[in-house]
């Protein structure tokens, strides 16, 4: 098997979201405000890089410098490495499997220890999250350009809540 640069990258790309389930497992709830704040970042961080995110972004442009932004959302750079030992549908599976685990996994150790304060603060962030995504997988995200500015608009706000109640103590 030829390791290249592509492939790293989506060996890195598919080693965060197991970052994210180690932390579900073993770090203290203190930690949660900061996680919190890393998820709407990483959130926001989509909506401003065109619904895709940095990583599978450099992947597509090593791959093919004439690359525009936002072209093709799919996260190819995961896929390519789970393609080298499974079928190119189930690597795709596995990937909607690693993404949306990930997202809920999280969820539920805000909901569980609720450690994040105002608590419907979590439940917003999980819809509005839920709604992104779907709009970006059917393309309604190019007919509704407000919604992105709306997305924003709340995860700024979840910010300044997240500080004002979890960390400003």
């Amino acid at each position: 098997m030829e390791i290249n640069k592509e492939f790293i990258i989506g060996l890195l790309h598919f080693v965060l979201p197991l970052i994210y389930i180690i932390y579900l497992f073993f770090a203290p709830v203190k930690w949660d405000p900061y996680m919190f704040i890393w998820f709407n970042i990483l959130t926001l961080h989509w909506i401003l890089f065109n619904n895709e995110c940095i990583i599978s972004y450099i992947h597509k442009k090593l791959e093919n410098p004439n690359y525009k932004m936002g072209e093709d959302v799919k996260v190819k750079d995961m896929i390519n490495v789970f393609t080298k030992i499974m079928s190119e549908k189930m690597a795709g599976m596995l990937v909607d499997i690693i993404n949306y685990g990930t997202f809920i996994a999280i969820f539920i150790r805000f909901f569980i220890f609720k450690s994040i304060k105002p608590i419907v603060m979590v439940y917003m962030t999980l819809i509005l999250f839920g709604l992104y995504n779907y709009f970006v997988r059917t393309n309604l995200i190019d007919k509704y350009p407000l919604f992105k500015a709306f997305i924003s608009i709340i995860i700024l706000y979840n910010l300044y809540l997240i500080y004002k109640y979890n960390i400003k103590k």
